[in-house]
């Protein structure tokens, strides 16, 4: 599907169940944050808060909204390694929706700007999310630097490299900067493509439709080959086989 989605005319049904929705999901999103956050800093470990994330929000929001989610993949990766992770970007519920697919934690390659949200940005915090200033080009190459050093002590980093929600369901360009991180560092690349989220949640809206999401897990690819001077040439090979693994989500819908 590639045409925007256009606001339709809602049920009052629907929308005193989408509020509904709306307010179980925000205390979703507190247990976690709070409480998360509260664990990591008392046990100085990322893993209680993020155990909480993925199995008392990520799990718990597809069954709120309704809709199903199917998962390709992950079993065929050796989730023994270390990999950056680099996903297209279709919803909110892509984070969820990655995270319930992923068989070890992920820490997300995000806007600054999420430090300041409620609950994620708390827990994201904490556990060690990786957060980039755009408005500065000098804090972003210092947060890629580290970044990459937190992958040499084994965390799976996770990029939407289009930088923002698709409000078309095309894929768009990605940003050749957070590819600098695999290359500098020769970690190979986990190409991801989900479809089917922005149908349930999509960007810019909050009401919420029943529907089935895909999330297909593609094979490594390694940066043995590519010129680090010119992370370009990564970003479009990759972006080419997110569209690929997109395409395989959407025929799985069906």
């Amino acid at each position: 599907m590639s045409k925007e989605l256009r606001p339709k005319s809602i049920h009052p049904l629907w929308a005193i169940l989408n509020v509904i929705q709306a307010i179980l999901i925000f205390s979703l999103m507190a247990i976690p944050g709070i409480l998360g956050t509260l664990l990591v800093l008392l046990f100085r470990s990322p893993k209680p808060g993020l155990f909480l994330a993925k199995y008392a929000f990520c799990y718990p929001v597809f069954a709120l909204a309704f809709s199903k989610l199917k998962v390709i993949g992950s079993q065929d990766i050796n989730w023994k390694k270390t990999y950056f992770f680099v996903s297209n970007h279709e919803s909110l519920f892509d984070i969820p929706a990655i995270f319930v697919g992923a068989k070890r934690y992920l820490y997300f390659l995000t806007k600054i700007e999420l430090k300041k949200t409620p609950f994620v940005g708390w827990l994201g915090q904490a556990a060690g999310m990786v957060f980039i200033d755009r408005k500065n080009s000098e804090a972003a190459k210092l947060s890629i630097s580290q970044a990459g050093k937190e992958m040499k002590k084994g965390k799976n980093i996770l990029s939407f490299a289009e930088g923002t929600r698709t409000k078309t369901g095309e894929v768009g360009q990605f940003r050749k900067g957070s590819f600098l991180i695999p290359l500098e560092n020769e970690v190979e690349i986990i190409p991801i493509g989900v479809s089917g989220i922005r149908e349930i949640l999509p960007s810019g809206s909050f009401r919420l439709r029943p529907g089935k999401a895909v999330v297909c897990f593609g094979n490594p690819i390694s940066m043995s080959g590519f010129d680090k001077s010119k992370p370009e040439l990564v970003a479009n090979y990759v972006r080419e086989k997110v569209i690929e693994l997109k395409n395989k989500a959407e025929t799985a819908r069906l």
